[in-house]
């Protein structure tokens, strides 16, 4: 099961893990970004693994294309109105995760 938390503004990566472990008592946490062992996914264990992401905002956008647009406009919708989010080997569209074939 995946899903998806943000972390607070100006969070570091290692306090975000240690929320989310709190958050989830008796969890692990996998410090790989690589997809997990069959026996940690089909396990009765808890796990969590928190891989950082970026945020690809839609470019062509009018927000982004029309010139009477404000900068600090822009820059808020880059940040904060974000459909797609990616990482390195996972892209999560709309809140749906397109999971690689190998799953």
């Amino acid at each position: 099961m995946r899903h998806k938390y943000r972390g607070y503004e100006w969070e570091k990566y290692a306090a975000f893990c240690e929320r989310m472990l709190s958050k989830h008592q008796g969890a692990y946490l996998l410090k790989t970004s690589a997809d997990p062992p069959v026996d940690i996914r089909f396990g009765t264990d808890k796990y969590i693994q928190c891989v950082t992401v970026a945020p690809e905002p839609d470019k062509t956008s009018a927000i982004f294309t029309s010139p009477d647009v404000p900068e600090p406009i822009k820059a808020y919708y880059e940040h904060r109105f974000v459909r797609l989010i990616c990482h390195k080997d996972i892209k999560l569209t709309r809140g749906l995760p397109q999971l690689p074939q190998s799953l």
